[in-house]
């Protein structure tokens, strides 16, 4: 009896071990779910839910608790299709238990609506918050609050599916329940009305709208502050109906106090007048959207009163703000916000901004053009450079994935820090002060935490920091410092109805307008088209003449003495291949003669970029290359692809065709398999090695199977490139 009693005390005391060790587990998986430490939390629930499986009663709350937050912690993420995958396995452990589990299956049901509509797959969204509302109404009633928030989310995924009327419906049902609970004043109910202001803009019921988002106002207004990010996004949204109604004064003033609301030590209603650039707040997005609102209108209001040039001038200095947050946003926030501003589509924005900045060159001549050339790189390379940048250099130094993932979690939880900081601060006095040095501790905390990453990547891939470094754009005086007196740089930007061509040479600077409309486009794609297809030999002439006339006409005065042009295309000019533009003979033939022809090629050498940045950049790396090289200067990779030789294609990367299959004679087959042969790539590079060896560079040659991805990676991290 004795040992069978101590054999039971040591049994209990093993078991409460585990329990002990597994409610340890979780409780440090919560406090890391909370402090967004991803990885600790992750770590502690799965040790937390393998504990609880090897326990011998019924464990499946616990479980089934477990699975949802490891769901919570993938949600915030943004993994939504992993977080998905725990909320249905939590789903499924305590269906079968459902009378014991009610409120955690109710609470699952919840999340699996979320997380499909935060997928935007709304059929599926609608699934489950009927699920979740059949199942709230058996536990609560109809009039409880879950109830309300239940018909709220079940509106908005409907809104999304088109079903405007069903949604209606389903929004005031929520505000019936809320108001009667809450009372009319309250956070819940301003958030009703604001969601019903939408929903009547979509309609375009404006009357409605602006009667729905006053309410949400003043409710704001009353309960937390006229300084508040919410009453900040109720007045963008009134500025947006009165927009719509083309009421542009009442909508100039209500983005003026949009941008007052979100700008701590802003005040002026003056809509002439900005924040400087050192006021604005961490919440970026928040304010850019009113920014660039006012820019617009401010414009407009000026064509309505030309004699006001002081609108036209406020017009640019609150787009040059806007794109100062833009570039913060950038900075500061990497892939999240940075998607977030494309999504919005700035270019067309900066195309704006080029219009009001040709239009004070016009009535005031000034410094302008220099600004236009300046918006035209902002445009191209404002993400396109600093992006591409860090891609290629994340791909070349073959950074590891885990390491790749640590930083974007960083930098994601950085922003969610960041963002909570500065509303904590927005609430004046009530000010949570125990809750705001909790965050900025796990702030710093984590930016340590960033810098102490950022330097292992630098001691480690000392390559990658070379060619993420340095990303500003370049300025004209740098281009004229740089390119020799023989070449001229022309970048192209097609605005709506202008087309703006920017000529830099050693000597001259100079923005042509050509006037252009929609058939621009049109003609560039055929022209590509009857290019790569072998098309009509008449139609490529004529259609040649006019790209000639448009692009390179009105400039030829400008570059008739230079040998050499660098091209810097825009949009859908990329598709033209400029050498072929013919100048318009004076002279008709029947008979065309294509060797004869006045091809642009036959005045130019012609090289093309992306940006003048980008070129700039390629061209000090050249020079550095060349200064400290030793002479070895050379370098060439050509695998040939001969059927001789047998290549390993288990890690090609899949292949990306951006001409959408139109171009002619690639050497990658269908299959993506093998390679057909490229038997000239020796004679180039052997031809290209000889004229190099000729003016006194080493050079050495690559060929066959000796051209390796990972000797490549090899000599650049030898050169540090």
């Amino acid at each position: 009896k004795s040992l069978q009693f101590n054999t039971r005390i040591k049994t209990i005391d093993s078991l409460n071990y585990l329990i002990n060790s597994s409610k340890i587990h979780y409780a440090i998986g919560i406090v890391n779910l909370i402090n967004r430490n991803k990885d600790l939390a992750l770590d502690n629930f799965k040790k937390s839910l393998e504990i609880q499986k090897r326990l011998p009663f019924d464990p499946d709350f616990n479980i089934a608790l477990i699975y949802l937050n490891i769901g919570n912690v993938y949600r915030k993420y943004e993994d939504y299709e992993t977080a998905a995958k725990y909320y249905t396995k939590a789903n499924l452990v305590i269906t079968p238990k459902y009378n014991k589990y009610q409120d955690l299956r109710l609470y699952c049901l919840n999340q699996l609506g979320s997380i499909y509509y935060d997928k935007e797959d709304y059929i599926e969204a609608v699934r489950f918050i009927k699920k979740y509302l059949d199942l709230t109404y058996r536990l609560y009633g109809t009039n409880h609050n879950l109830i309300a928030t239940g018909y709220s989310n079940y509106a908005l995924a409907h809104k999304y599916l088109g079903e405007i009327d069903t949604a209606g419906v389903y929004l005031k049902k929520a505000y019936g329940i809320l108001s009667h609970n809450y009372g009319e004043n309250s956070i819940k109910v301003a958030d009703i009305y604001f969601q019903l202001g939408l929903l009547n803009i979509n309609e375009q019921n404006y009357l409605l709208a602006i009667e729905h988002f006053k309410n949400a106002n003043n409710i704001h207004k009353a309960l937390i502050g006229e300084k508040n990010h919410s009453v900040s996004q109720t007045k963008y949204q009134l500025g947006n109906v009165y927009n719509n109604m083309e009421d542009y004064k009442t909508a100039i003033d209500y983005y003026q106090n949009a941008i007052i609301s979100i700008v701590e030590d802003f005040n002026d209603t003056n809509i002439l007048h900005n924040p400087s650039i050192y006021d604005t707040p961490i919440i970026y997005i928040e304010l850019l959207r009113p920014l660039q609102k006012k820019a617009a209108l401010l414009y407009k209001l000026y064509l309505k009163n030309p004699n006001d040039t002081n609108m036209l001038t406020a017009a640019l200095q609150t787009y040059e703000l806007s794109f100062h947050i833009t570039d913060k946003i950038r900075k500061d926030y990497k892939s999240e916000d940075a998607k977030l501003v494309l999504s919005e589509n700035i270019r067309p924005i900066y195309s704006e901004a080029i219009m009001v900045a040709n239009e004070l060159q016009s009535i005031k001549p000034g410094n302008y053009d220099s600004t236009i050339f300046n918006f035209m790189e902002e445009a191209r390379s404002a993400t396109l450079y600093s992006l591409m940048q860090e891609a290629k250099a994340i791909r070349f130094v073959d950074l590891p994935k885990s390491t790749i993932q640590k930083e974007k979690d960083l930098k994601n939880d950085l922003n969610y820090f960041k963002t909570q900081i500065e509303k904590l601060k927005q609430q004046k006095n009530r000010i949570d002060t125990i809750l705001l040095i909790k965050y900025e501790q796990r702030y710093f905390e984590l930016f340590t935490q960033l810098d102490s990453l950022h330097n292992l990547i630098n001691n480690n891939y000392p390559i990658f920091n070379t060619m993420v470094s340095n990303t500003g754009r370049t300025s004209i005086r740098e281009i004229q410092e740089t390119i020799d007196k023989h070449s001229a740089l022309l970048e192209y930007f097609t605005g709506d109805t202008t087309l703006y061509i920017a000529i830099i040479t050693k000597e001259f600077y100079h923005i042509q307008r050509v006037p252009i409309d929609s058939s621009l486009q049109e003609l560039s794609q055929k022209y590509s088209k009857n290019i790569k297809k072998g098309g009509s030999k008449k139609a490529f002439i004529t259609q040649s003449n006019i790209l000639y006339t448009k692009l390179i006409g009105p400039i030829d005065k400008y570059i008739s003495d230079k040998e050499k042009l660098i091209i810097i295309p825009n949009e859908y000019l990329n598709f033209i291949p400029f050498e072929t533009l013919c100048k318009p003979s004076p002279t008709k033939t029947e008979v065309i003669n294509f060797s004869t022809l006045d091809y642009l090629i036959r005045d130019y050498e012609i090289t093309y970029n992306h940006s003048a940045t980008l070129w700039i950049k390629s061209k000090q790396k050249s020079k550095h290359s060349i200064s400290e090289s030793n002479n070895d200067v050379f370098c060439a990779f050509a695998p040939i692809f001969s059927s001789s030789n047998e290549y390993d294609t288990s890690t090609i990367v899949d292949l990306h065709d951006s001409s959408h299959n139109e171009v002619e004679g690639k050497n990658i087959p269908f299959d993506s398999m093998n390679f057909t042969a490229l038997p000239y790539t020796e004679i180039e590079v052997r031809t290209l090695s000889k004229l190099f060896n000729n003016r006194g560079f080493k050079t050495n040659l690559y060929i066959n199977q000796d051209a390796k991805k990972l000797l490549i990676h090899q000599l650049v991290q030898l050169l540090n490139y």
